[in-house]
């Protein structure tokens, strides 16, 4: 069983005026109407992404920082500045949390087993 399965990511790339931040999930699944936070120096503003997952930036926004967030609570976090390399980070559901599902989910099926069986 995989409990990283459905990964959030974000790749961006950009033009003259806009960076385009696109948010996907494993197999290149948009992200659709996912939140999404830019946060610069003195900006703090929200917006969704859309039907494709993409959200377009102004350029002038220099530095940024994008957080992502889909439905189940995943996030990812996109540093960028145009004078240095970019670097993404997971946001990860500690280990506990994933244990706790894994076991709730097998518990689940036992008990809906034996409900059906009488």
């Amino acid at each position: 069983m995989n409990l990283n399965a459905h990964e959030l990511h974000i790749s961006s790339s950009k033009d003259k005026e806009f960076i385009y931040a696109k948010i996907y999930h494993d197999k290149n699944l948009a992200c659709k109407e996912c939140e999404v936070e830019i946060l610069t120096k003195n900006k703090h503003m929200k917006y969704k992404t859309d039907a494709k997952g993409v959200l377009k930036i102004p350029l002038k926004l220099n530095p940024i920082r994008i957080t992502a967030q889909d439905k189940l609570g995943r996030k990812r976090v996109l540093n960028l500045d145009k004078n240095k390399k970019t670097q993404s980070t997971q946001v990860n559901i500690p280990i506990y949390i994933k244990i706790l599902g894994a076991i709730f989910i097998i518990f689940s099926f036992i008990v809906g087993f034996r409900w059906n069986r009488k």
